[in-house]
């Protein structure tokens, strides 16, 4: 920093140094000062917001960064993942939700994020997206069958004809383990008095 002071890069290594010896303040003002260098850089943002949320426990702080990462370039989904995770912790479902969204469609293969988006839309309600997120989750990671009853309960919300639903708890219980503690969740939304 003492012979270059004008790179920004020199900074975000000395941050990144004071960081791995746990002076996050420091880290920080390294990171503000990359900032002020190179004011349109992305990753420069993204990089402060991370320390800020993970680090400081500055949720608002974050929150600028992200947001300004995210006007700098709106394609690239990390910022958006941070921001929606500030969104849920500040109870802003619908903003959460919507950075979920835009997640999934800027990366389908990003799959941590239709169980994030399927917890959302349950908060708000939104009982199709939710069973479709939590359906979707379930294709990723076919081992949680957490997702399948929380699909489940999306379709008890929906009230379906009978024979509908039914069908559907019929099917889904083929897609789990009789063991399976789910299994028996499924199947007591299915059969009346089942214990």
């Amino acid at each position: 920093v003492e012979l270059d002071p004008s790179n920004p890069f020199t900074y975000l290594d000395r941050s990144s140094a004071r960081a791995a010896v746990g002076d996050m303040k420091g880290a920080e003002a390294d990171m503000s000062s990359a900032i002020e260098l190179e004011p349109d850089y992305f990753w420069h943002y993204l990089d402060r917001g991370r320390l800020r949320i993970r680090d400081l426990g500055d949720e608002a702080g974050a929150l600028k960064d992200f947001n300004r990462a995210i006007e700098l370039d709106p394609a690239v989904f990390y910022p958006y993942v941070f921001r929606a995770g500030i969104y849920d912790q500040q109870d802003e479902y619908e903003l959460a939700s919507a950075d979920y969204k835009l997640i999934i469609q800027n990366k389908p293969d990003y799959y941590f994020a239709y169980t994030s988006l399927g917890i959302m839309q349950f908060m708000l309600s939104d009982w199709e997206g939710c069973k479709s997120s939590f359906e979707k989750a379930f294709k990723y990671e076919p081992e949680e069958y957490a997702y399948l009853a929380m699909a489940a309960v999306a379709v008890l919300k929906l009230e379906l004809p009978y024979n509908e639903t039914k069908k559907y708890f019929s099917d889904t219980m083929n897609k789990i383990p009789t063991q399976s503690i789910y299994y028996h969740i499924i199947r007591a939304f299915k059969e009346s008095g089942y214990d």
